[in-house]
């Protein structure tokens, strides 16, 4: 940490923190499977934080466990950008250390520090202290500054205050997907008490049969964990896949999800169907559009191209008999306009634009 190296990014040298060292140690999802995590790792480059700040809140997190930080090599001055690589006394799985990570920016970012939340991935490589050629002068640094803090030892993740705070999320989480289910439940019912106004095609149930979740959260640029059922928002600023898919229901504990009223918000999460997800991209949550719009999909109006739609206009010139309209199951075939209501008709003679036939 006192001496970086000097050289460009492309051949800086850089560390995954776990012990899974295959030709697909960068692929997250193998490294999820199969990597054993001894250390954790926070990527600051925005907010321009001191040194002092940034190890103050570091210390108060990890209650004072060893750390090691130093100036990412793009940073100056007046733009400071910070890497710290937390050692771990015992190793944790992949999906603790997403989980462990995500849990660590959240208690950065109540303290106003915003970490990267690219180091939740588990194959995302840490450089290492480096400083560039070109931002040196004289082989001297133009700006660079490191610590090594050594504290109180290895920090013991699974007693931490981080560990506390990653099964409160877990516990969150838990409880708005048992509520979500309870509530789309509700909402499936009443729908199934509606279904008469729609002649027995709700166009929301039947865009949910002909539509998966997963379909829909792929069309419209949510990024998949892997084979998994969680999903990242587009709408994210963090890395977490805070959205699930459970079949008949996803559950998104995104923030920026909620705020962007997708779905049916509740308290600090939402949920929906694909509908929902349909309906918020297509028509910007206007849900009455958007059941409008479909279900004039399923029931397409009678129309024509070419021809008008199916109307009688007055005509005195032509004597007209009108035969069966192909186009209208409303219409029935008469011989001609001779009566009406079943009585005698003396008016002018009638014209079915779509469908008669001079004579």
């Amino acid at each position: 940490v006192k001496e970086p190296q000097s050289t460009d990014k492309s051949d800086a040298a850089f560390v995954i923190p776990s012990t899974y060292r295959g030709h697909d140690g960068r692929n997250h999802a193998t490294q999820r499977e199969h990597g054993e995590y001894w250390m954790l790792a926070i990527d600051v480059d925005e907010g321009n934080p001191s040194l002092d700040d940034l190890q103050a809140t570091v210390c108060a997190i990890t209650r004072n466990a060893t750390s090691l930080f130093y100036s990412s090599s793009g940073a100056t001055e007046q733009n400071r950008k910070w890497r710290v690589l937390i050692p771990l006394q015992e190793p944790i799985t992949g999906q603790e250390y997403i989980d462990v990570q995500l849990a660590l920016f959240a208690m950065l970012e109540r303290n106003n520090i915003t970490a990267d939340a690219a180091l939740s991935r588990c194959g995302q490589p840490i450089y290492l202290p480096n400083v560039p050629a070109d931002r040196r002068f004289e082989g001297e640094p133009l700006f660079y500054e490191g610590d090594l803090f050594r504290g109180d030892g290895l920090l013991q993740v699974k007693g931490s205050t981080i560990w506390a705070e990653m099964e409160f999320r877990k516990k969150n989480e838990e409880i708005a997907i048992q509520r979500a289910a309870a509530e789309r439940d509700q909402r499936a019912k009443q729908r199934e008490e509606k279904r008469a106004d729609f002649d027995g095609d709700d166009p929301v149930l039947e865009f949910c049969q002909r539509h998966s979740i997963s379909d829909m959260l792929l069309k419209y640029g949510y990024e998949r964990l892997g084979r998994s059922d969680s999903y990242r928002s587009p709408m994210q600023a963090s890395g977490s896949h805070a959205t699930k898919d459970f079949g008949t229901h996803w559950v998104s504990l995104s923030g920026s999800d909620q705020a962007a009223g997708i779905g049916q918000a509740t308290g600090e999460w939402c949920f929906g169907d694909a509908f929902d997800i349909w309906c918020y991209f297509e028509h910007g949550g206007d849900m009455s559009a958007a059941v409008r719009e479909y279900g004039q999909e399923l029931r397409p109006r009678l129309h024509s191209s070419a021809k008008p739609s199916c109307r009688l206009r007055a005509d005195h010139m032509t004597t007209l008999t009108v035969y069966p309209c192909q186009r209208s199951r409303q219409h029935q075939p008469q011989s001609s306009y001779q009566t009406q209501n079943r009585g005698q008709y003396s008016g002018p003679k009638m014209r079915c634009q779509c469908c008669v036939h001079h004579t």
